[in-house]
C-alpha cells in the first residue's frame, strides 16, 4: 500500500488547485472565455454547407407518386383482440425491491396498474375517434409513404396564413401535439396572423413508412419534410420540435437558411465546439455563464454526468442495438410499455423515478399515453422508430450527422426551457449555434414533453416566438432596401 499512499498524497495538491480555479473571478474568467471564442473562431472557422443530394430513394420499389391520399385510423377486430389476448394472458412479473420505486426501471404495480387499465377500460372505439380528430393524409417522398395531419385554417382569415411544420420524438408521434392543436390553433386577437398546421410522423414511426436501407438520418429525415412542404405548397415555412425532432428540425434550418423561417424548440441547444468550451470553462465559476439562479440546471458536471448516466441507457441501446430490443416491443406489449414508460416518468421530471407511481397519472391523461402505446403496437413500428439513434450516431460512416450541428445558421431561433428539461444551456450558448435568437423564455416548472404537459404554454412561446420571427424578417427587408451594399 505504500505505492498507493505515495500516489494518494498528490491528491490534495491537485484538490487545491482545483479549489482555487474554482475561485477564479467572474469578470477574468468571461475575458478568458471571450478571447477563446475570438480566437477559437478565427482558427477554426466553421465548415460550408456540403452538397446534399434532394432525392435519395428510401423506398424498396420505383413507386412514385405524388398523390395526396386521405387518411384514417382504423383498429381491426383482430388487432384488438389481440392486444387484449396479450394483455389478459400476460404473466406474473417479478416484483420490484422494496423501496426502489422506479430506479431498476418500471415500478411492477405502477405496470400492472397501466396494463390493467389498457386491458379493462381503454375505449379501443373512442380513441380512434380521437386519434382521427384532424384531416390525415398519406403522400409518397422519396419512395416513403409519410402520414402527416394537415390543418387549414376553415374560417375567413384576417392577416396572413403562416404554415407551420411540427415534429415529434421519441417515444411519441405525431399524436402528442393534438392536445397541444386544441388550443394552439385558435385565433388571437393580438396577433396579425393564424397558423396553418403540418405535422408528420417522422419515417418508420407510426403510420409513415420505414426504409429498408441504412443512412435515414435525421438530416435526410430534414430533406424528406422539406420535399413534403414543397409538395403541399410551402417554400418558406416556420418549424416547431422537440426531443429528437429537433436534430431534423435543427439541420433543416442549417441546410435550408433561405426557406426556413424560424425554428421554435422545447429542447433547445447547441453543439457546437465553442459551446463545449464555455461549458466546462463555466465550470470553473458557474457565474461568469449562466445566471446563478440557472446554475443548478447545468453545474455541478458531477451531478449532471451522474444523471446522464442513470438515464440514458435506453440512448445507447437505441444507438447500438436497435433491432434487438424493437422484438421485444413489438411481441409484447408489457414489454412495449415498460420499455417506454420510465423513459417518460425521468424526462418528465428526474426525481419521479424515487416515487413510486412516477406520478405518471396525476402528471399526464393515461388515455394520451395509450393512444401513442396503442399506435406503436398497431403498426408494429418500434423497430424502425428507434432506428434513428443509430443512424444519428453512425458518425464515422456519415459525419453529415454532426458537420451540420457545427454550422451557425441565420435562421431566427426560439427557445422555451421548462425546468426539467434533460439540457439546460444558457442564451449566450445557443447563440453559438443560432445568432438570431429572438425569443428565450425560462420557466420553473415542466420537463421534456411540453406539449403533452404544458400545451397551453407552449403554444403561447411558439405564438410569441413566431411574431418576434415576424419582425424580424421585416426589419430585415427594410434594411435590405435602403442599403444598397449591404449583403
Amino acid at each position: 500500500m505504500k505505492y498507493g499512499s505515495r500516489n494518494l498524497g498528490m491528491f490534495p495538491n491537485v484538490l487545491g488547485m482545483f479549489i482555487k480555479l474554482g475561485q477564479i473571478d467572474r469578470n477574468f474568467l468571461r475575458k478568458i472565455i471571450n478571447f477563446v471564442d475570438l480566437i477559437f473562431n478565427k482558427l477554426s472557422p466553421p465548415p460550408a454547407i456540403p452538397y446534399i443530394p434532394q432525392n435519395r430513394w428510401w423506398g424498396e420499389k420505383d413507386n412514385a407518386d405524388d398523390a395526396l391520399r386521405p387518411f384514417k385510423v382504423r383498429y381491426s377486430n383482430k388487432m384488438i383482440e389481440e392486444l387484449i389476448n396479450k394483455l389478459e394472458n400476460r404473466k406474473n412479473f417479478t416484483r420490484s425491491l422494496r423501496q426502489s420505486a422506479n430506479r431498476y426501471g418500471l415500478n411492477r404495480d405502477l405496470l400492472n396498474d397501466v396494463l390493467e387499465y389498457w386491458h379493462r377500460s381503454y375505449d379501443f372505439r373512442n380513441r380512434e375517434k380521437v386519434l382521427n380528430k384532424y384531416p390525415q393524409y398519406v403522400t409518397n417522398i422519396q419512395g416513403l409513404d409519410i402520414h402527416y395531419v394537415h390543418i387549414k385554417p376553415s374560417q375567413p382569415v384576417r392577416g396572413k396564413v403562416l404554415p407551420i411544420l411540427l415534429i415529434h420524438g421519441w417515444p411519441t408521434t405525431n399524436r402528442e401535439y393534438f392536445g397541444f392543436l386544441d388550443d394552439f390553433l385558435k385565433p388571437k386577437e393580438e396577433y396579425d396572423f393564424i397558423f396553418e398546421v403540418i405535422v408528420p410522423n417522422l419515417p418508420g414511426f407510426g403510420y409513415s413508412q420505414g426504409t429498408n436501407k441504412q443512412g435515414l438520418a435525421p438530416y435526410q429525415i430534414g430533406i424528406i419534410f422539406k420535399n413534403l412542404m414543397s409538395r403541399l405548397a410551402h417554400q418558406r415555412f416556420y418549424i416547431h420540435a422537440g426531443d429528437i425532432g429537433l436534430w431534423v428540425g435543427s439541420h433543416m434550418a442549417t441546410m435550408y437558411q433561405d426557406d426556413v423561417l424560424g425554428l421554435h424548440t422545447n429542447f433547445p441547444q447547441s453543439l457546437m465546439p465553442m459551446t463545449l468550451i464555455k461549458y466546462i470553462l463555466g465550470s470553473l465559476n458557474p457565474s461568469a455563464v449562466v445566471d446563478l439562479k440557472y446554475a443548478d440546471r447545468m453545474y455541478p458536471v458531477t451531478k449532471l454526468l451522474t444523471r446522464f448516466l442513470e438515464n440514458t441507457g435506453y440512448y445507447h441501446m437505441h444507438a447500438t442495438r436497435p433491432d434487438t430490443i424493437g422484438v421485444g416491443m413489438e411481441e409484447s406489449p408489457s414489454a412495449l410499455a415498460s420499455w417506454i414508460l420510465p423513459n417518460i416518468i425521468v424526462a418528465t421530471n428526474p426525481t419521479f423515478v424515487d416515487v413510486p407511481d412516477g406520478k405518471l397519472l396525476e402528471t399526464y391523461d393515461l388515455n394520451d399515453i395509450l393512444d401513442i402505446l396503442t399506435t406503436y403496437w398497431h403498426c408494429q413500428c418500434s423497430t424502425t422508430a428507434i432506428r434513428v439513434y443509430a443512424e444519428f450516431n453512425a458518425i464515422f460512416q456519415d459525419p453529415l450527422n454532426f458537420i451540420l450541428e457545427w454550422i451557425p445558421t441565420k435562421v431566427p431561433y426560439g427557445a422555451i426551457k421548462f425546468r426539467h428539461e434533460i439540457i439546460y444551456q444558457p442564451d449566450d450558448f445557443l447563440r453559438d449555434k443560432y445568432p438570431n435568437l429572438v425569443h428565450s423564455v425560462t420557466l420553473d416548472y415542466g420537463g421534456h414533453f411540453a406539449s403533452l404537459e404544458n400545451p397551453q404554454a407552449l403554444a403561447h412561446s411558439i405564438w410569441t416566438a413566431v411574431r418576434k420571427m415576424e419582425n424580424f424578417h421585416l426589419n430585415k427587408f427594410w434594411y435590405l432596401q435602403n442599403n444598397d451594399y449591404y449583403l
